[in-house]
């Protein structure tokens, strides 16, 4: 199994797309964690979106923060309400145990407090971005709210490097929502226009998806290890976005990149 493994990632490790290479080349899939620390060392945030509650998903990223900790990488960004930021550094000091944290049932798990666990072992700063469920009703979005978050503590904290993990409709680069009153949707997208100075980066990820579902996971699905395939304007949007009531939109004006299992 270890050399079929092995053999795989040599046959990827020539794949990934330069920055001069043509739009209209195939999707190639290339290491996902090799991908993402690429992109740690280069961006001041990434956004890496996920499915909740996928135990999978949770022990990647885990994986990936001791390196990125090495790489630079200060702060993780977390979809857990912001007036629960003082529990979440109470947990991050040691002083209290995970369960003192509310997480939202839609994403509470095990895995996930594993992940808290994780993050504290790292030395990383940990950032309750979520607007509180109790102002779900203001005038501003969650989107807005999270994007605001980050972009106080970078202007508190100039060499910050985050690592922003949200559900995947969270990270995309943009959302326009066919609800004529919604604005446009992302924390990206509010974020670029609060502070333009800032390289950003989106990754999406495809698990568990059923056949026919997304052509991503339909093509590179079931893997030895999760691979990232970086989009191009001829890439086809991901198969969440099928559940989302936004304008079409295709896999490059989503996301930069999608991560397959």
């Amino acid at each position: 199994m270890m050399k079929r493994i092995i053999v795989f990632f040599a046959a990827l490790a020539a794949a990934l797309p330069t920055p001069g290479t043509d739009a209209s080349v195939a999707m190639r899939p290339v290491p996902a964690e090799r991908f993402v620390m690429a992109r740690i060392q280069t961006h001041d945030a990434v956004f890496l979106g996920t499915r909740h509650r996928r135990p999978k998903l949770l022990q990647f990223l885990g994986n990936l923060l001791t390196r990125a900790s090495r790489e630079g990488l200060t702060h993780v960004g977390l979809e857990i309400a912001s007036d629960q930021q003082t529990r979440l550094d109470r947990f991050m000091a040691g002083t209290d145990g995970p369960e003192q944290i509310r997480i939202d049932s839609n994403i509470d798990c095990d895995a996930y407090r594993q992940f808290l666990v994780q993050i504290r072992a790292c030395g990383l700063k940990a950032m309750a971005l979520d607007l509180p469920r109790g102002n779900w009703s203001s005038a501003i979005t969650r989107d807005q709210w999270m994007a605001r978050q980050i972009a106080d503590t970078f202007s508190g904290n100039p060499g910050a490097r985050f690592l922003v993990v949200v559900g995947n409709l969270h990270a995309l680069k943009r959302i326009q929502w066919l609800a004529p009153n919604l604005p446009a949707g992302g924390i990206r997208h509010t974020l670029s226009r609060l502070r333009p100075d800032l390289r950003l980066f989106s990754v999406a990820q495809s698990i568990d998806e059923l056949p026919g579902r997304c052509p991503y996971a339909d093509r590179f699905g079931r893997t030895p290890a999760p691979v990232a395939i970086i989009t191009t304007p001829l890439s086809p949007p991901p198969g969440f976005l099928r559940l989302a009531a936004a304008m079409p939109m295709t896999g490059y004006e989503a996301v930069d990149a999608v991560i397959v299992y």
